[in-house]
């Protein structure tokens, strides 16, 4: 009896350490796998919830960079104010969303020629015109075929040098509708990921703290619901059963049907399928909870709404409330259509109907993009642009409502038409109302090295009104001002090719550019536009030459691959004016370069 007693304690004591031992073990995998499989889950949202910031900055850049203006760099490849203006601004959009860098590049037979480059590390920053070769092993054929196409890429991601890129890249469109080019937006998510430390750390010791309660609930339920009815059964089994072996009396007990519903091992199976039950509906909460979270983005700038099939509003996110002013979601979900929802949109069409048909078309094609007209509370009318998506929540589907607030483009739009209006200006004389010195240096030196890389001929004319002096000392400044203005729209009267220019060097002095033009074509150019001046018939009763306004002009022509800047051809062209004045003026003197 003594014996069999001592052998059932050692037993129960033995049993009850492995079950412990065994439960721990599994209590720690299941924390170790449940923090593995959360901090999975926060990083794949803080990477969806960056690509659709980099997407709508991508999309934005591409909207107000017009696809002309990265050709005008592509052909000089030469950095002006307006460069510097527009790469000021890019960088602003780069720290106010917050993103790594953002490019603008022209694709070419896999790889990038870098315009705009708003990285501010010397290091890595890519200048205008600089090439790089895509890595086969980060780019996809079927992104590289995208991108030679001229069609939008999806985000993707790729592994470099500094760590995970995520970039979204958008095609930039010149008015006829070609690509010209690509914005291109990247974010460094090893960058993202170790600035949200602070977050990891904490959801790290909430994951701790709840796998040390886990194992501490897991003993309670070992202790209560196992250990306690086996060392009741081997007590009894003890106490009522001295002849027979311990052994013998615990298979017998479990296995003949001696225990009543009223026993402990029903009270067990019963609590294990409550609690199962409790885990597959707090499991399901916590999946329905995540996909909202998704929809949501409240880290996006862009104002979301959720819509039922009954057209009502079920959610929204913060960007909305900030956007309309409003402080709490449910302040705003009830008062949304009253003060948001002009009565009619700018087509005459009502917007309760309008916006119907748009949310019934979302919800049987998953798409569909307009533009619409908000408000502001105080009637403040907001035009947007929006875009609805069909989404899956909980058991059905819901329209989610992504509104880009247009104003800030159109702002845009205007202050770059005005820096436009004002780049414009800076190169153009007042008193000629035609091309000034400035334009004429800086364009000179593209046409060359433009020229110099098929070799082709340029040809520069440099002129001069002859006593011009004299006419301000005999009919007056007024009237010298007056002679300058004719001059100077009787030359551009007969330069009509695109390229060809006239500017005012300085004073009574005038250039003229030739591209692409031989020897022959200059000299025609310079005979007409002698003639011309002189069928003027401006009085000049000083003049040596003739009693009108005449002009004298130095002429050269040189091929472009054998010149490295704009200074010889200005010296020549000077060298021959000078000839045409000592040979009695009103005459062109030709020489090449």
């Amino acid at each position: 009896m003594e014996k069999n007693k001592k052998t059932a304690v050692l037993w129960y004591k033995s049993l009850k350490f492995r079950l412990m031992v065994i439960w721990a073990i599994v209590s720690f995998l299941i924390g170790i796998a449940s923090m593995f499989f959360l901090f999975h889950i926060f990083q794949n949202r803080i990477e969806g919830e960056y690509s659709k910031r980099a997407v709508a900055l991508s999309g934005f850049v591409a909207q107000t960079l017009p696809g002309e203006t990265i050709d005008f760099y592509m052909e000089t490849l030469e950095k002006d104010d307006e460069y510097d203006r527009i790469l000021d601004r890019l960088r602003i959009m780069q720290h106010q969303f917050g993103v790594t860098y953002i490019v603008v590049t022209v694709y070419d037979n896999r790889g990038d020629i870098y315009i705009f480059d708003t990285d501010e590390d010397e290091s890595g920053q890519m200048g205008l015109g600089e090439f790089y070769l895509y890595d086969e092993n980060s780019y996809s054929e079927d992104l590289l075929l995208r991108l030679s196409r001229g069609e939008k890429a999806d985000p993707y991601t790729h592994d470099t040098a500094w760590g995970r890129l995520l970039t979204a890249s958008e095609p930039i469109y010149r008015k006829d509708g070609s690509t010209a080019g690509y914005a291109s937006v990247s974010i460094l998510m090893d960058t993202v990921l170790r600035e949200r430390r602070i977050m990891f750390s904490v959801l790290g010791f909430v994951i701790l703290l709840v796998f040390i309660l886990s194992v501490i609930a897991n003993l309670y339920i070992i202790q209560k619901f196992v250990i306690f009815p086996v060392k009741t059964l081997v007590n009894d089994v003890t106490e009522y059963h001295p002849g027979v072996t311990l052994s013998e009396k615990i298979v017998r007990t479990v296995l003949e049907p001696k225990l009543n519903a009223g026993n402990e091992f029903d009270v067990l199976e019963h609590s294990v399928i409550k609690m199962q039950s409790r885990i597959e509906s707090t499991m399901k909460k916590l999946v329905q909870a995540e996909e909202l979270t998704k929809l949501m983005l409240d880290a996006t700038p862009l104002s979301c709404h959720l819509w039922d099939r009954s057209f009502k509003m079920i959610d929204c996110n913060e960007a909305a409330l900030k956007l309309y002013g409003f402080k709490s979601k449910d302040e705003y979900i009830k008062k949304y259509v009253e003060t948001c929802r002009p009565e009619f949109q700018r087509d005459g069409r009502s917007s309760d109907e309008m916006a119907q048909v748009m949310i019934n078309k979302a919800f049987e094609e998953g798409y569909s993009r307009f533009e619409w007209m908000n408000q502001l509370p105080k009637g403040t009318p907001i035009p947007t642009e929006v875009t609805l998506v069909r989404v899956k929540y909980k058991d059905d589907f819901v329209v989610a409502a992504y509104t880009r607030d247009l104003r800030d483009i159109a702002n845009m739009e205007r202050q770059i038409s005005w820096l436009k209006a004002e780049a414009e200006q800076a190169y153009i004389d007042g008193l000629t109302n035609i091309h000034n010195r400035r334009y004429f240096d800086e364009n000179l030196t593209r046409l060359i090295k433009t020229l110099s890389r098929s070799g082709g001929e340029l040809s520069l004319m440099m002129m001069d009104i002859d006593h011009f002096k004299f006419y301000n000392d005999t009919y007056g400044h007024s009237e010298g001002d007056n002679c300058l203005r004719k001059i100077s729209q009787t030359l551009s009267a007969n330069i009509t090719r695109k390229d060809d220019f006239v500017a005012r060097y300085g004073g009574e002095e005038f250039v003229v550019v030739l591209p692409n033009t031989g020897e022959e074509g200059a000299r025609k150019i310079a005979e007409k536009l002698l003639e011309s001046v002189r069928e003027c018939n401006i009085p000049h009763e000083k003049n040596a030459a003739a009693p009108y306004v005449t002009v004298s002009i130095g002429v050269t022509t040189g091929k472009t691959g054998h010149i490295q800047g704009n200074e010889a051809y200005i010296k020549k062209a000077d060298e021959q004016l000078y000839i045409s004045k000592q040979n009695g003026r009103n005459r062109y003197t030709f020489a090449l370069l």
